[in-house]
């Protein structure tokens, strides 16, 4: 049965960068990953959040891994908030000694650290489904299943559940209290390809709810409205997102 020293599950940016640090650190790591590698970098579904926080910023730049993130991405040095009316601008490096964000799709941050971690010789399992965990205090082993639908397992030291919020591994953890909030309220995103109305991040409070406007770059904008739970996406055709 294989064994390594840390077994991955989960080739997000969490898992990848966790794998970059420690294979760089010369431990023998196995990353594993449900999704083929096609569908991480280019599927329309894997659209997430752009923002990425100072020492996050700091961490892939450190680390060799943010080349194309320093070349492509933008600097935010502050936001607005805008209510009754008015915009009020806070500034980052004024409130934080002189840190701000980076905007950066996370998509594209993974497609980099795939391409990078790939470089250097190492493997990623794609397509390779974690299914099950057997003697996680003992001898903490993964079983998953392979693209042919064949069972097998993976003997680690240590076991790192990088699997999202609808992580399998979390349920694995002994005793864990998972808890949940549903909030009266759902989100519309909405990425379009259209020039940004402005170069930093506008949070609104207006009595019909709250609305946020970021830029991915200068010529995509990503926005989110407020709507009510019962709202579906084909209440909102282009036409109506157009002519709001």
């Amino acid at each position: 049965m294989p064994r390594v020293q840390v077994g991955i599950v989960g080739a997000g940016p969490a898992g990848l960068l966790l794998a970059h640090l420690l294979a760089g650190e010369g431990l023998e790591v196995a990353v594993l990953e449900a999704r083929s590698r096609d569908y991480l970098e280019q599927s329309p579904h894997r659209i997430r959040a752009g923002v990425l926080e100072w020492g996050s910023k700091e961490i892939l730049a450190q680390a060799g891994l943010g080349q194309r993130m320093l070349a492509q991405g933008y600097e935010h040095r502050g936001i607005y908030l805008a209510f009754d009316g008015a915009l009020h601008r806070l500034s980052f490096p004024e409130l934080t000694e002189g840190r701000s964000i980076w905007v950066y799709g996370q998509q594209y941050l993974v497609r980099d650290l795939i391409r990078l971690y790939l470089e250097k010789g190492r493997t990623i399992l794609f397509e390779h489904e974690v299914v099950g965990l057997e003697a996680p205090e003992t001898q903490p082993t993964l079983v998953y299943r392979t693209p042919q639908g064949r069972a097998e397992r993976l003997v680690c030291e240590f076991v790192v559940g990088a699997d999202g919020s609808h992580s399998f591994l979390r349920s694995q953890i002994p005793k864990a209290q998972i808890r949940h909030k549903t909030y009266p309220f759902a989100w519309l995103g909405i990425l379009a390809q259209a020039r940004p109305a402005a170069e930093e991040l506008i949070y609104a409070s207006h009595p019909r709810g709250f609305a946020l406007y970021s830029m991915r770059s200068p010529t995509i904008a990503r926005n989110y409205l407020q709507v009510p739970l019962e709202e579906k996406l084909e209440d909102w055709p282009d036409e109506r997102i157009w002519g709001s």
